[in-house]
Formats: structure tokens, sequence, C-alpha cells
């Protein structure tokens, strides 16, 4: 896993729930937002993985 990995995810996921919350309103925002993040941070988990077994190869 590179080094700046983290820090990407964290921006996405900012950039993420700043674009939900800003869409939806903030009252459901807020529960979209974190859906969202949850998401997308289980897809970039996955990815992350999926590039890490490909480099061992």
């Amino acid at each position: 896993m590179d080094k700046r990995t983290p820090f990407v995810i964290a921006f996405f996921s900012g950039l993420v729930a700043t674009w939900i919350i800003a869409t939806t309103g903030f009252e459901h925002g807020t529960s979209y937002a974190f859906l969202g993040l949850s998401i997308v941070t289980l897809l970039l988990g996955l990815f992350e993985r999926r590039s890490d077994s490909s480099e061992d190869q």
C-alpha cells in the first residue's frame, strides 16, 4: 500500500460527503453522507487490495 493512499481516501471521502450534503440538504444529507462514505471506503479498500495482489504476481 502506498504511503499517500490514506490521504487520497480521506480526500475523496471528504469530496463525496460535501457533495452529498450540498445536493440533498443538511438534514438528510448527513445520513446519506455516512452511507456514501462507507460505500466509497469499501470500494477503495477493495481496489487497493486488488492492486496489492496484482503487484505481488
